[in-house]
């Protein structure tokens, strides 16, 4: 520990302070730094009262626009190719979907 106190006091002497003078730095002043930054970052994931109730009606955040649909493999490849793709589209005229 004395060693630590040299070494350190020294640095302060070549960096051009007094060590009599200069505030050693001790656990309790770094703990409280972090402390508070972990208490500044929990204060900003603070949501409000209408998105609590989104999140509660919806289970999520996020709502796509759309339905996800399958594709076929040769659709995925011409797709990473930055190809067209070819496909077929029917519907169904009785339940009108598709």
């Amino acid at each position: 520990m004395r060693q630590i106190h040299n070494n350190f006091s020294e640095q302060i002497i070549e960096q051009g302070g007094n060590e009599h003078f200069t505030q050693v730095p001790n656990f309790s002043v770094g703990l409280g730094h972090v402390l508070s930054g972990i208490m500044a970052h929990l204060c900003s994931t603070v949501i409000s009262a209408a998105m609590a109730w989104h999140l509660v009606t919806n289970d999520s955040r996020f709502k796509f626009s759309h339905e996800f649909s399958h594709i076929l493999l040769s659709q995925f490849e011409s797709w990473l190719r930055d190809e067209d793709i070819n496909f077929r589209f029917q519907r169904c005229k009785k339940m009108e979907t598709g």
